[in-house]
């Protein structure tokens, strides 16, 4: 559908258009069957008018961008801001927009810092009933990637792989099988008794250094529960960058509306 360009200006009447510019046919295609759109560029809106939108904490967005626009999205401050949609007044979900029947959703993210356990959306019947989310997993990827050092085997050995005495397994003396079957009871005519290993001396590990520095990467968690069950969790290590725009989109490979086969794609990969 289309308003005609007349020549003082568009129709006011929607009229089929038999020939659209194919990058207009491709976007229509693209949305054809969106459920719920919000831009968050210059309004908090639904574009596609199914759901009702609440707003916590203050947020807002500028609704009259510069020129030439430039977005940032909608910024929280990963304390007590966030959104809230319905698609009835009393924001349940169900009458316009039937959960099961969603295939995909897919967002664009931006972390300026990993908060604890955040969640990029979350849907439940309250609080832990029934919920369906995607976030990310703690505050990011530990230090491992941040230049922190393993500790130390200088000095010991293989034996730094191993706990303190008397806790888990403890390094022992190498002996063949032919002379610990002469000297255990594995052996029937063996006379003497049985042989226990001599314990070593514990190795002494060296204090893992800690790093000051922010992890730069977080896990990616996408989590489906029926009531208090989880039932799905998928996780996806190192997906979402510190200060980087990610594309994250959550789909379903197959048609099942009970349990599907779920993807997640990441920058499209």
């Amino acid at each position: 559908m289309c308003l005609r360009a007349l020549t003082k200006g568009f129709d006011t009447k929607d009229q089929v258009d038999p020939n659209p510019p194919e990058d207009i046919e491709l976007l229509l295609e693209f949305y054809q069957g969106c459920v719920v759109w919000l831009r968050l560029y210059d309004d908090m809106l639904d574009y596609i008018a199914n759901v009702f939108l609440q707003r916590s904490g203050g947020l807002k967005i500028a609704e009259y961008p510069p020129r030439p626009p430039m977005t940032l999205g909608l910024p929280f401050n990963g304390l007590d801001q966030f959104i809230r949609l319905g698609d009835e007044t009393d924001l349940t979900l169900g009458t316009k927009v039937p959960i099961r029947q969603i295939r995909t959703i897919s967002v664009w993210v931006y972390f300026d810092k990993f908060t604890n356990n955040a969640h990029i959306f979350d849907f439940g019947n309250g609080a832990g009933k029934d919920n369906f989310f995607l976030g990310i997993l703690g505050k990011g990827d530990g230090t491992m990637n941040n230049g922190a050092e393993l500790r130390s085997t200088s000095g010991c050995g293989c034996a730094a792989v191993l706990p303190d005495s008397p806790s888990g397994a403890q390094p022992v003396p190498e002996v063949p099988p032919q002379k610990l079957m002469l000297s255990t009871q594995g052996y029937l005519d063996c006379p003497e008794f049985q042989v226990t290993p001599d314990r070593l001396e514990p190795s002494r590990i060296q204090e893992v250094k800690k790093s000051s520095a922010a992890p730069q990467t977080a896990t990616l968690l996408y989590e489906i529960w029926d009531s208090r069950l989880r039932k799905m969790q998928i996780r996806v290590s190192g997906a979402i960058p510190l200060k980087k725009w990610t594309h994250i989109c959550v789909t379903a490979k197959s048609s099942d509306s009970l349990r599907p086969d779920v993807a997640l794609y990441v920058n499209g990969k």
